[in-house]
């Protein structure tokens, strides 16, 4: 079972909401990473009400739990016009999409109401997006969008391969080259169109890692809700910040090599292993009414297989433990497990 912290996670947002509130900017967490509208409703008690979603299953899922202003954080497929048209008639709501080419931009005239729609820019990913100095592409794709009936809100970008930094001065050291890069092209923009473009970035590590954000209107990283070994590897959360973890019982005990095998396995966790030795494909912990707030020391997953976790441990620690136990797993990337464990509508919420 995956067991989401709502103490811890309601923390991680009301943090990230002060830090918004205190820059003058927008938070709109990307929800991919709680996946579901049911493990966010304490936030939306908070006051949260401007969200990201990555599909069209979770989009659908959002309004009809009743979230009315909602970006699908992807680039606009043609095939999605037709499903877009029935929630643009069965719900009062303002929709945010994004696109990079010039088809998408016509496949959008099938819309039957207008929408908001963000350009958005590859700052060095090379995942999707307008490549930074492909400027007349960008410049043709606005006034494509200026002449159609939609609303064109300005410049979005996401900068995944700060994911691939090791530390935190090397995620603040990239995130200067990816601003760097927006930032000249938006002033390139606003001078050719005599106008200002609003900027919305959104990465967990950047945005935990910097206390400023030079033109951006709008944050919309989401991984920070429950963060994960990747952002804490990073030195950009602490231990006690981890949101999310997976109960598991203990199957195999091995007394030779201080190995304990538990049910859990790649459909759990998926199959991501970190490229720290020390974390491997996750830490453990003791289960307790509340998360601990330090892992067991030297204790990781070092195998990870369909349905098998196989665990070494330290020996007070593993003399502690018999087949039947349960230990608590913390993933390398909280998104993927949570994701996967809620296909299995395995998933509760503590506290």
């Amino acid at each position: 079972m995956m067991e989401i912290n709502l103490k811890r996670m309601i923390k991680n947002f009301q943090t990230a909401q002060s830090k918004c509130d205190a820059l003058g900017i927008k938070l709109r967490p990307h929800l991919k990473t709680l996946h579901r509208p049911e493990y966010c409703e304490s936030l939306r008690e908070l006051g949260l009400q401007q969200i990201c979603v990555s599909n069209l299953t979770m989009l659908s899922a959002f309004l009809n739990a009743g979230w009315r202003d909602i970006c699908l954080a992807m680039p606009c497929s043609p095939h999605w016009i037709s499903q877009l048209n029935d929630y643009l008639a069965d719900y009062s709501c303002e929709i945010t999409l994004y696109v990079d080419h010039r088809d998408q931009v016509v496949a959008l005239n099938g819309l039957n109401q207008p929408v908001n729609v963000m350009i958005e820019v590859d700052a060095g990913q090379a995942r999707s997006g307008v490549h930074w100095k492909h400027e007349s592409t960008l410049l043709d794709l606005i006034d494509q969008l200026n002449r159609s009936n939609h609303h064109f809100t300005g410049l979005t970008s996401h900068f995944g391969h700060h994911y691939q930094c090791e530390n935190k001065d090397e995620v603040m050291s990239e995130m200067a080259h990816s601003m760097m890069r927006i930032l000249q092209l938006k002033e390139h923009l606003e001078l050719a169109l005599n106008e200002s473009l609003p900027l919305s970035v959104g990465d967990t590590p950047s945005f935990l890692a910097m206390n400023f954000f030079d033109q951006v209107t709008e944050i919309r990283a989401g991984n920070f809700l429950l963060n994960d070994l990747t952002m804490h590897a990073k030195g950009v959360c602490e231990f006690s910040h981890l949101a999310c973890a997976l109960r598991s019982s203990v199957i195999s005990k091995f007394d030779t090599d201080l190995r304990v095998v538990v049910h859990a396995g790649a459909v759990h966790l998926s199959n991501e292993k970190h490229p720290d030795p020390d974390v491997m494909y996750g830490w453990i912990g003791w289960p307790s009414t509340d998360f601990p707030d330090a892992p067991i020391a030297g204790g990781k997953i070092i195998e990870l297989y369909q349905e098998h976790a196989v665990i070494t441990l330290p020996k007070l620690a593993f003399d502690r433990i018999e087949i039947g136990h349960e230990l608590l797993l913390f993933p390398v990337h909280s998104c993927l497990a949570v994701d996967a464990m809620s296909h299995k509508q395995q998933v509760t919420l503590l506290g």
